[in-house]
């Protein structure tokens, strides 16, 4: 019977599944969207995530540049700084940090060309596409 052990240290949740699998994803969340942003926190932290949020893109950067990220998951339209920047500026200071885009604005067509390394999803998410994505970007990792 699979079972699960979560630990919380003071930067991060380890979760040691019965499996052997190990999962200590570190994922800044980035929307201006007060409701969304703690909708999908709560979501990825019962899967195991440990997860820092940010309400725009500034605030996004300022956490980068003092913790280390697995993911990057950040929503398209915000104030000051648009999705485009936002990604162009991750790329500049972490170039190998994954970023998962979100929007209800673009087409799957556009978030093809943005870069390698940024994945897109459109608005509304479904969890699963959601969970599959973020595999994707960070897979699980094994003891």
């Amino acid at each position: 019977m699979p079972f699960a052990l979560r630990y919380r240290s003071k930067w991060h949740t380890f979760v040691f599944l019965s499996e052997g699998d190990f999962l200590c994803h570190m994922i800044l969340l980035v929307d201006d969207n007060n409701v969304s942003r703690g909708a999908f926190a709560k979501i990825l932290r019962l899967h195991g995530h440990d997860v820092m949020e940010a309400a725009d893109a500034r605030e996004g950067l300022d956490m980068l540049g003092n913790l280390h990220f697995d993911l990057v998951i950040t929503d398209f339209v915000m104030p000051d700084i648009s999705g485009f920047q936002f990604i162009a500026q991750i790329r500049q200071g972490w170039p190998r940090t994954p970023i998962l885009l979100m929007s209800g604005y673009l087409t799957t067509e556009v978030g093809e060309i943005i870069s390698d390394g940024v994945e897109f999803i459109p608005k509304p998410v479904e969890l699963p596409v959601l969970l599959e994505a973020i595999e994707r970007l960070v897979p699980k990792q094994r003891l």
